[in-house]
């Protein structure tokens, strides 16, 4: 981090690009430090719009961290951290001269052809977009002014499944990068083996089999929102890719799960396109991303 941003994080300027992309860094995630310090299923609406309405710049949220001890040593163990991306982001717009926003526009949204996607940084959002929804114990309420400056460059794009199904068509066919850095994306290494976490991708089996007889990798990530769930996956060579995303986000402890029938769509999409000469392997539904075959729940 130091040789980019200098001073961004005393006394641990030594962690590497690397180890922020795929969370070995050991840094804390101090954006949870703006939400209510309570069990998350007695949160109101009121409680959640005084965290996610305000602007909050990026030095707030790497300044939120360093008030927070560090997870591990760098190398040494996994943990996700949002703002090791924000800080992420703070190195591109050092290393570019260019606004993060500006560099995901003309990098990224331009040439995947993502004509609804936008990194925002206030209330105001163009373009498509789900309405904002939290179910609380109160009942289900919108919320119509999250601003997604609290995740900045870890998670503050507006996109349609539309987009994110093109965005993961033009990376996995090296549109966005070389071939030789994707299949490095698609390499979980070190500690981040044991998340089956790449650089900002996890890998999880998926409910085909190879003509080999293993089970199908797919790629991807999940996506939670305050309000909405997100969850996309892609083969490697991008000839089968969905992506779902649903708004009332619960905040309670009870209730239906949609994030089951996301996972059930999901595993009955990819399982409804499997080659033909390649038998289906059983799927639960259930399970982490490390699971066994047909998996897809994170």
């Amino acid at each position: 981090m130091d040789q980019v941003t200098p001073g961004l994080y005393p006394g641990h300027g030594g962690v590497t690009v690397a180890q922020l992309m795929n969370h070995t860094s050991g840094m804390p995630d101090g954006i949870y430090s703006l939400l209510p310090d309570r069990e998350w299923y007695t949160w109101t609406v009121q409680d959640l719009e005084a965290a996610v309405v305000p602007y909050h710049p990026e030095q707030e949220l790497v300044e939120l961290s360093r008030r927070l001890p560090w997870e591990f040593e760098p190398g040494t163990g996994w943990s996700y951290s949002n703002v090791g991306y924000v800080g992420l982001s703070m190195m591109l717009e050092a290393a570019t001269g260019s606004r993060i926003q500006d560099v995901v526009r003309d990098r990224v949204f331009k040439p995947a052809k993502m004509q609804q996607s936008r990194l925002e940084e206030s209330t105001l959002v163009r373009g498509r977009y789900l309405l904002l929804y939290g179910k609380f114990q109160a009942g289900l309420a919108p919320l119509p002014l999250v601003n997604p400056s609290i995740f900045s460059g870890a998670g503050g794009v507006y996109a349609t499944a539309e987009d994110i199904t093109d965005f993961t068509g033009a990376l996995m066919t090296g549109r966005l990068l070389r071939k030789d850095l994707v299949d490095a994306m698609v390499t979980p290494v070190g500690a981040a083996q044991q998340a089956r976490y790449g650089y900002g991708l996890y890998l999880i089996n998926g409910p085909c089999r190879t003509a080999a007889g293993t089970p199908e990798v797919l790629i991807g990530h999940d996506g939670a929102g305050f309000g909405t769930r997100a969850v996309s996956f892609t083969t490697r060579d991008a000839s089968r890719r969905m992506a779902l995303a649903y708004t009332g986000r619960p905040f309670v402890e009870e209730g239906p799960d949609p994030d089951a029938a996301m996972n059930a769509a999901l595993i009955a999409g990819f399982r409804a396109t499997c080659p033909t000469s390649a038998p289906t392997t059983p799927a639960s539904g259930k399970g982490p991303a490390s699971g066994g075959a047909g998996s897809l729940r994170l």
